[in-house]
C-alpha cells in the first residue's frame, strides 16, 4: 500500500538572468523544492535546483532558496516535512537586480495567469485572469492591495485581494571626476562642492549626494582619498572613493633684512620662518626651515 503525499506546486516562468529568493514565511514544518521545468511525482529527484525544509528538528517560521536562475520555466513544489498537509502561508519572490517571475497559466483560455493567483481552479475551464494592476513602478513601493477576477468559459467570475509588495532594492550608480585644487594664497585652503566629484544615477530617485571633505587646507598637500555616499529615496546607499590632488603656488619670498628679538635669561629665542620671511606665506608652517644664526661680533663669546 502507498503513502498519500500531500503537496502544491507553483509553475513560472524566468524573464531574465538574475538572483532570486523565495521566502515562504506564516507556517511551521514546512519543505520547498525547486526544479528547474516541471516537476514529476513519480521522479522527486530529477531537475531538482534547490531544497530547503525543517527537517532539522527545529520548526523555523521562515524558509529561504535563493539562487541564480536563467530565463526558463520552473516549478515549486510546497509540502510538509511529515508529507501532511500544507496549511496557509505566504511565499515572497525577490530578485536583485530585477527580474520577473512569471505564473504559468492553467486550463483556459489565458496562457499567463497572474502572480497573485495561488491555484484558481473552474470545473469547466478558465477563460481568462484579470488583475486590477499589473505594472508597477518606484511609485508603488511598498504593500500594493491588488484584485483578481477570474472568469470561466461560462462567464461566471469570482474575485479576491491579493497584496503585492514591491521592493526597491537596487542600489544608486555613481561615477567619480577626480580633481585638481590650487590653495589660495591668502588663506591656503581651496573648496569643492559635491557636484565637482561625482554624480549619482538611480531607478527611483536619489535623495542625497553627499562627501566626507569638501574644505581642503595645507594640511592636505598631496593626494586626499574623498567619498562619496549616494542614497536613494528608498534607502539603499552606496559609496565610492574618489582623489584629489592638492597642490600650492610656489611661494614668492623674501628675507627681512633685520629683525630683533629678544632673547631670556637663559639667552635663548624663539625664531621661526615668518619672522624672517616675507611674501606668499599661508603654507609655510607645515613645510620644514633650517635657519642658520651667525655671530661676527667677537665680544658675545
Amino acid at each position: 500500500m502507498g503513502t498519500n503525499v500531500f503537496y502544491e506546486t507553483f509553475s513560472f516562468t524566468i524573464s531574465a538572468a538574475d538572483m532570486y529568493t523565495f521566502a515562504f514565511s506564516g507556517v511551521d514544518d514546512l519543505t520547498a523544492a525547486l526544479y528547474g521545468g516541471g516537476f514529476d511525482p513519480a521522479a522527486p529527484c530529477a531537475n531538482i535546483l534547490a531544497y530547503n525544509d525543517d527537517g532539522n528538528g527545529n520548526l523555523d517560521p521562515l524558509i529561504i532558496i535563493q539562487l541564480d536562475l536563467v530565463p526558463g520555466d520552473y516549478t515549486m513544489v510546497i509540502t510538509t516535512f511529515g508529507n501532511g498537509a500544507t496549511s496557509d502561508y505566504t511565499m515572497d519572490i525577490s530578485s536583485a537586480n530585477g527580474g520577473q517571475v512569471f505564473a504559468a497559466g492553467g486550463g483556459g483560455g489565458s496562457s499567463d495567469a497572474p502572480l497573485v493567483d495561488n491555484g484558481s481552479s473552474d470545473a469547466c475551464g478558465i477563460e481568462t485572469y484579470a488583475v486590477s494592476q499589473a505594472d508597477f513602478t518606484c511609485a508603488n513601493v511598498g504593500p500594493n492591495e491588488v484584485t483578481l477576477t477570474v472568469t470561466d468559459v461560462n462567464g461566471n467570475s469570482s474575485t479576491c485581494t491579493a497584496t503585492v509588495t514591491v521592493e526597491d532594492n537596487i542600489a544608486p550608480e555613481i561615477v567619480v571626476t577626480p580633481q585638481t585644487v590650487v590653495l589660495s594664497n591668502a588663506n591656503g585652503t581651496a573648496t569643492l562642492t559635491v557636484a565637482d566629484l561625482a554624480t549619482a544615477t538611480d531607478i527611483c530617485g536619489i535623495a542625497s549626494l553627499t562627501a566626507s571633505q569638501l574644505l581642503f587646507t595645507c594640511e592636505d598637500i598631496g593626494e586626499v582619498e574623498v567619498i562619496i555616499t549616494a542614497t536613494d529615496v528608498n534607502g539603499n546607499v552606496t559609496t565610492a572613493p574618489v582623489i584629489v590632488t592638492v597642490q600650492f603656488l610656489q611661494p614668492n619670498l623674501s628675507c627681512i633684512g633685520e629683525i630683533n628679538l629678544t632673547l631670556n635669561d637663559d639667552c635663548q629665542g624663539l625664531l621661526i620662518p615668518r619672522m624672517v620671511l616675507t611674501g606668499n606665506v599661508a603654507c609655510l608652517d607645515v613645510f620644514g626651515f633650517d635657519i642658520t644664526v651667525m655671530d661676527s661680533d667677537p665680544s658675545n663669546g
